[in-house]
């Protein structure tokens, strides 16, 4: 049983007109089974089969080298996937480049920043203690690392909380601040207020003068003029220390200060 016929390729895919265009792999095909078509139609190597194409006005061979020159789709994705990964790999070495630059010229990632307003700009988180996840924020927690909270030990780690704090530079070994840990928070506190009082009154009387505050009655002794045998006096005094009768008071100890929002760059 003879082969079938080899079929002519659809007009379409030669003549321009299919939509989508004719791709270069089925125009590759096309030209085959038109080449198959007419080997098949004149025999192979005739004098009929040149004189059919030349007839039909069909140059295969020019064909065939025309087309072998355009790249097909293949060639063409591989060339622009190479420019582009040259193009990427070249932009991802400008990006180091800057961001290297920034890091010496622009804002360290841990430093600490106070601004005029109640939302962190960006870059920037509030330094309220919050808890965040490592790897959500690499460069800061390489930066302070767990020296404020180590979080949950693992994933996450905890920001410094500036809430309601004055900045105090950290002591370093200069012996000003003694024993302070970096990082470490320092409750308040006032040197210490010290006086004297001095009483004349009746040896070994149990009605002794009354104290407050920074006041404290501690012993009865003798003091010149007065001497031990004296037994005049017997009024009954009070004295109490209020340090709001000449200065300002509060809860706490404070200079003047303005509240500002603190932040930390990440």
């Amino acid at each position: 049983m003879e082969n079938p016929m080899t079929k002519l390729p659809e007009k379409n895919l030669l003549s321009g007109s299919k939509k989508p265009h004719t791709t270069t792999g089925e125009m590759k095909d096309a030209l085959g089974k038109l080449h198959d078509y007419l080997n098949e139609l004149f025999g192979y190597d005739s004098t009929d089969k040149e004189a059919a194409r030349h007839s039909l006005g069909i140059d295969l061979a020019g064909l065939n080298a025309r087309i072998d020159k355009k790249p097909d789709s293949l060639t063409v994705e591989n060339a622009i996937s190479e420019t582009l990964e040259t193009i990427m790999t070249r932009v991802d070495v400008i990006k180091n480049e800057l961001k290297n630059e920034i890091a010496k010229n622009g804002v360290p990632t841990g430093t600490i920043a106070f601004f005029a307003m109640t939302a962190p700009p960006a870059g920037y988180l509030k330094a309220d203690g919050a808890i965040i996840q490592r790897t959500d924020y690499p460069a800061l927690f390489t930066a302070i690392g767990t020296t404020f909270g180590e979080g949950d030990g693992t994933t996450t780690f905890t920001l410094p909380d500036l809430r309601g704090e004055f900045i105090r530079g950290w002591d370093n070994g200069r012996n000003i601040d003694c024993e302070r840990a970096f990082g470490s928070i320092q409750g308040d506190a006032i040197r210490n207020v010290t006086g004297q009082l001095r009483y004349a009154g009746p040896q070994n009387s149990d009605s002794v003068m009354n104290y407050q505050s920074a006041l404290q009655w501690t012993s009865v002794s003798q003091k010149s003029p007065y001497s031990a045998q004296s037994s005049q006096g017997s009024n009954y005094y009070e004295i109490n220390f209020d340090a709001s009768r000449s200065v300002p008071t509060a809860s706490e100890n404070r200079p003047r200060n303005i509240a500002l929002l603190a932040c930390i760059k990440y």
